[in-house]
């Protein structure tokens, strides 16, 4: 099985370059990264997204 999967190095003082740069590029890849700059915010409260899982859920037989 394939996991996709980055490894970041824990932040101490003298890497911050190396970690800013990895912890960008992990928030760019999954597509957050434009949250963190507040070119999109988030929307839908906890509540919608749990409606919607439930609802995917049963619609493809898995509740």
């Amino acid at each position: 099985m394939f996991v996709d999967r980055m490894s970041i190095v824990p932040l101490k003082g003298s890497n911050y370059p190396t970690w800013k740069i990895q912890c960008r590029m992990a928030l760019m890849k999954d597509d957050l990264w434009k949250i963190v700059t507040g070119k999109q915010t988030e929307t839908k409260t906890t509540a919608e997204k749990i409606t919607e899982d439930i609802t995917f859920r049963v619609r493809k037989g898995l509740l």
